[in-house]
């Protein structure tokens, strides 16, 4: 198997790779051999990501991208496949949150978490798979909250997202199958990012409490499994949906 665990030679798109889980992404893949672009539409964010990359060692490239304007999306995929002569791995890590009441949301909040969640994803991953060659890998970030109804937050439009993104994932391996195209995806649990800051510390005490290893996920951990998913070490596996979860799921 140590055999199949490699990139080498291979160009990975990360879409939200400025931070959080789609960093580390980031950092696992090019340790694997891939050459990464991050993609990401926050300019600034992304040109301080390559620039911490390169401190450590990681080399990676950054283009800014709206994932939910699919002519954007088109236009930067040829623009990375007339760079490398190949794109070979996606992560779909891109995403935004939102919490609070189902009964008072705002129209606008819901559909900017569905277009960036599961509408992003969608564009991304069929704009990929045009141009993919058989032994290419899609890999979509997804959630437990696509399981689940989470507590003690409220986050319905979140959660719908992400359930969308697992049908999606599932919907397109099945179809993108016979191209020799594999599409996956994790569900990880709670994650210790910097944006858990701003939330109640109730809310993560729960969290915690909630899952059987009595801890979050670090961020490498999570990404640990989409390196993995996007080698040839799992070569057999499409339409799964991982959970990364410390065990939450099987309570």
């Amino acid at each position: 198997m140590l055999a199949n665990l490699t990139l080498r030679g291979r160009t990975a798109v990360i879409t939200g790779g400025a931070q959080g889980i789609g960093l580390a992404v980031t950092r696992e893949l090019a340790s694997l051999g891939a050459r990464c672009v991050i993609w990401d539409v926050r300019e600034q964010a992304g040109a301080e990501a390559v620039e911490s990359l390169a401190a450590g060692g990681v080399e990676a490239e950054f283009m800014q991208v709206d994932v939910t304007d699919v002519d954007a999306v088109s236009a930067a995929f040829d623009v990375v496949l007339t760079g490398s002569g190949s794109l070979d791995v996606l992560v779909t890590s891109a995403g935004v949150a939102l919490h609070g009441s189902s009964l008072e949301v705002a129209p606008d909040d819901w559909q900017r978490v569905l277009d960036v969640n599961t509408n992003g994803t969608f564009w991304c991953a069929r704009e990929a798979a045009k141009r993919m060659a058989p032994g290419s890998t899609i890999v979509a970030v997804g959630s437990i909250s696509g399981e689940i109804a989470n507590t003690p937050q409220a986050q319905t439009a979140y959660n719908a997202s992400k359930g969308a993104v697992h049908l999606i994932v599932r919907c397109l391996a099945v179809e993108l199958a016979g191209a020799g195209v594999r599409v996956n995806a994790v569900a990880p649990g709670f994650v210790d990012t910097d944006l858990l800051g701003g939330l109640p510390p109730d809310w993560r005490e729960r969290w915690t409490a909630m899952t059987p290893m009595g801890r979050l996920a670090r961020v490498e951990e999570v990404a640990s499994v989409i390196g993995f998913l996007a080698t040839d070490a799992a070569s057999y596996m499409t339409g799964a949906v991982v959970p990364v979860d410390g065990g939450y799921l099987a309570w």
